[in-house]
């Protein structure tokens, strides 16, 4: 298991007419960062698994259990020490296969919309936490 990693995102992604788009969700106003976008994911439980983690807070925030898909799941990379824990964030990637059937479901509480974005129209001036970075990076590491 990875030491002091707290905090566990995935960047869902789909391709749909051959461009490559992303799930974000938008912080509810009441929530720290509010109105902005940024990739699904949360606070980890103590003990838990990152990757197990990642997958629970996905389905909590967007209705999306990608535990049938858990395979298709890539560690992406892991950020700096990012919140007050003094703990730092893993971001996984995952490629939605076409046949993979979904029904997104906003948590009530902490999400206010949740949205796919084509990857030219990436709202970043509207970007939660340092989730704009690890898009950029994403997209960097998809076209190496």
């Amino acid at each position: 298991m990875i030491e002091n990693i707290g905090t566990a995102d995935i960047i869902m992604c789909r391709i749909v007419d051959g461009n490559v788009e992303i799930l974000l969700t938008l912080r509810s106003p009441t929530s720290f960062q509010g109105n902005k976008w940024c990739i699904p994911g949360g606070h980890l439980n103590d003990n838990e698994d990152p990757l197990e983690g990642a997958i629970r807070e996905v389905k909590e925030e967007t209705g999306i259990y990608l535990q049938s898909v858990k395979h298709k799941i890539f560690k992406l990379l892991i950020s700096q020490i990012n919140d007050h824990r003094n703990k730092c964030g893993i971001t996984y990637s995952c490629l939605l296969p076409d046949e993979f059937e979904y029904k997104i479901i906003p948590q009530q509480t902490e999400v206010s919309d949740i949205r796919w974005f084509d990857a030219k129209k990436i709202p970043y001036d509207k970007i939660a936490f340092d989730h704009g970075d690890i898009i950029n990076y994403f997209f960097k590491k998809l076209t190496k």
